[in-house]
């Protein structure tokens, strides 16, 4: 950091001198050329009228026995202002400097107003930038204090007290062995849309015909078949689609080993015990993957140009469940309690994460965030039809 220093007066010409020796200089006029100062600064050095810039003498020039005092860079004029400030205080009454400190401070509001309109765009972006860095640092923070959390325990599943009917063994249904993304997934799809009933060990899952159906007949059928071994044939009724089984073995793995409650289950469902248990944060993001592309969306509110993530239920406790996980995994939850409990992720920087960590499944959320990332802003309430047109074209026209 830069000095001032006050050289003591009987030394002063003597350390000039020797810095006119050091830069090989024979005139006091040449030395100032050498420095970069006017020749009149340099006498006032020299003759002590003001401080001297600790960066013009070599280290091994500038003699202890020179010093007076080292003073920082500012000195001067922190000194000449506080001296400044005093006498106005002692020549000016106090009302007059209150007349002046209402103009000025009218004067700065003009001026404030002024640039933020002429610097609006500029000044909204760098915004912007701040808040997306800093809620970045506190999102790393947060994954790097939770890193200990998770494992990558995937929990082996017992089918011994699982007894397949004779439809069962002719449809040659399989039994998961061991707790993979692909289960988790499925867990999740039918905590959000899936039934079980006890009567004919039945089995349904359901979605929206206008903007599941290819979900349905794309995606999940072959997530069942990986999974269980059968291939759903989807069905289209009206504005519901999906497809039902009856099935002894796939009833009693759900809800025995998994432990997924059968009859009605909306204020009581939850993230299962044995997904909590194995603290592995695939499986718990693949379960949560489900339930967001069953029972929640992605959308983008402000004129389609800030995304939203939100998962609705009716249990109370698996949104806390939810928000738990979210919260270990690096994302900052809004959780919200009312007449339909939810849980709400803002922002681009938990978008981005979202589909880094947990991701979707779901055509109609891949179609929504790849044409909010191609034209900046996505417009709500449209149908999967209309947002793949959206896709394939080169501009945004609704």
């Amino acid at each position: 950091m830069r000095k001032r220093i006050l050289l003591k007066s009987q030394f002063r010409r003597e350390a000039f001198h020797k810095l006119k020796r050091f830069h090989n200089v024979k005139t006091f006029k040449e030395l100032s050329i050498k420095l970069g100062v006017s020749h009149y600064t340099l006498n006032d050095w020299m003759e002590g009228l003001y401080s001297t810039p600790s960066n013009i003498f070599p280290k091994k020039l500038l003699q202890k026995r020179f010093i007076d005092d080292i003073k920082p860079e500012n000195w001067g004029s922190s000194k000449g202002g506080k001296i400044g400030i005093r006498k106005m205080f002692e020549k000016y009454p106090k009302e007059i400097r209150r007349k002046w400190s209402v103009k000025g401070g009218n004067n700065n509001k003009e001026n404030l107003k002024r640039i933020r309109e002429e610097y609006k765009e500029l000044i909204a972006e760098k915004s912007k930038e701040t808040k997306m860095r800093k809620r970045y640092e506190r999102t790393l923070c947060k994954i790097n204090l939770n890193s200990d959390f998770f494992c990558d325990c995937y929990p082996s599943l017992s089918d011994l007290s699982i007894e397949k009917s004779h439809r069962d063994i002719k449809d040659d249904i399989k039994l998961p062995q061991v707790l993979n993304e692909e289960l988790a997934e499925e867990i999740g799809l039918h905590i959000g849309d899936g039934t079980l009933l006890l009567p004919r060990n039945y089995f349904a899952l359901r979605g929206y015909t206008r903007d599941e159906y290819e979900y349905y007949n794309n995606h999940i059928s072959k997530l069942y078949k990986n999974i269980y071994n059968f291939k759903p044939k989807i069905f289209a009724r009206g504005s519901v689609c999906g497809f039902e089984k009856c099935s002894r073995a796939i009833f009693s793995f759900k809800n025995k080993i998994i432990g997924l409650p059968y009859g009605k289950k909306s204020y009581v469902v939850d993230i299962p015990e044995i997904v909590k248990k194995s603290r592995n944060e695939k499986l718990i993001a693949a379960c949560i993957r489900g339930i967001l592309d069953s029972d929640g969306c992605i959308w983008f509110s402000r004129n389609g140009k800030y995304p939203r993530i939100e998962i609705s239920s009716k249990s109370q406790e698996l949104i806390k469940s939810i928000g738990f996980y979210l919260d270990k995994m690096g994302f900052q939850p809004n959780l919200q309690y009312n007449n339909n409990t939810r849980i709400v992720l803002n922002g681009e920087v938990m978008l981005n994460l979202w589909m880094k960590k947990i991701g979707t499944n779901h055509p109609k959320h891949k179609l929504k965030v790849d044409i909010w990332k191609k034209f900046g802003s996505c417009p709500p309430r449209l149908s999967y039809k209309q947002l793949e047109q959206i896709s394939l074209s080169n501009a945004l026209v609704v």
